[in-house]
């Protein structure tokens, strides 16, 4: 019979659910990263199996809770700052051009902005709120009353989340 810990966890379940925090919540990396000599798509059932198990799940859930009270850096956190970034990339800017008549730079009447920052901004918000599905993210399920609570601050109205 196995080990476990004060978490009810097995020091390989410890290690899965750390690396599964440090790793940015992949489960793929954090099982390699577990089992060193496991295969990518060992890996790929496992990690999304070792989700699953209630301890592994309820460990996650506190530490993800206990980082975000000890940063301050919420999901509401990150969704109303990507949504700035997003604003401020989409601006207007108006492209300058040095005049040597006047001695001055001057609008060409052509305007730009910072389309890639603004593209990596939404793609990020978009995952954040669960409107991209990554068929290989084998990640927790949100909290849904906060994604709701956000979508509303932001003006989405309904969700359709329960």
């Amino acid at each position: 019979m196995a080990i476990r810990n004060e978490n009810n966890l097995t020091i390989n379940q410890q290690k899965f659910a750390d690396y599964y925090l440090a790793n940015g919540c992949n489960a793929t990396k954090a099982y390699m990263d577990t089992y060193v000599k496991a295969g990518e798509d060992t890996a790929k059932v496992n990690g999304c199996r070792m989700l699953k198990n209630t301890y592994v799940h309820e460990y996650i859930l506190k530490r993800q809770a206990e980082i975000q009270e000890k940063t301050q850096v919420t999901q509401e956190y990150c969704v109303m700052n990507l949504k700035e970034v997003v604003e401020r990339c989409l601006q207007h800017k108006a492209v300058m051009e040095y005049n040597k008549t006047s001695g001055k730079y001057e609008p060409t009447g052509e305007f730009t902005f910072d389309s890639i920052g603004a593209n990596k901004a939404l793609e990020l918000l978009g995952k954040t709120l669960g409107i991209y599905i990554d068929k290989t993210d084998n990640t927790l399920n949100a909290d849904t009353g906060l994604l709701s609570s956000i979508l509303s601050q932001l003006g989405g109205g309904t969700t359709g989340i329960n």
